[in-house]
């Protein structure tokens, strides 16, 4: 992560307990025994770097409530650079996976995917 771009590996991550992820999983024909605690996580090894809109606004859930999450404990950094510089502090905030998304190859959004 830089303060203009973010380097991500894409991943498979589907959540059983999300009925469209839940569906997607039967559609694959994946076997419960596959999705322990309820995740299904498969790893590409591909990497790739995109460019970050400055008003790009990142979601998490904030277990520890560090950053002022209210009752659901989501949290949302209003811009990129807000989340860069708790980056800076915490990078713990880098482990959990992120959905992108993306618009004409830029990202727009970023939300924590475990919770969403």
């Amino acid at each position: 992560m830089t303060g203009d771009s973010i380097t991500a590996e894409h991943i498979t991550l589907l959540n059983a307990s999300l009925e469209e992820d839940l569906q997607t999983l039967k559609a694959l024909n994946i076997p419960p025994q596959n999705y322990y605690y309820g995740y299904y996580r498969v790893d590409s090894g591909e990497l790739y770097t995109y460019k970050v809109d400055p008003n790009a606004s990142v979601t998490i859930y904030d277990i520890e409530q560090e950053y002022g999450a209210g009752e659901d404990r989501l949290y949302t950094f209003k811009t990129w650079r807000d989340f860069a510089a708790a980056v800076q502090e915490n990078e713990g905030l880098l482990v959990q996976p992120y959905t992108l998304t993306l618009k004409n190859g830029v990202v727009v959004k970023i939300e924590e995917k475990f919770y969403h």
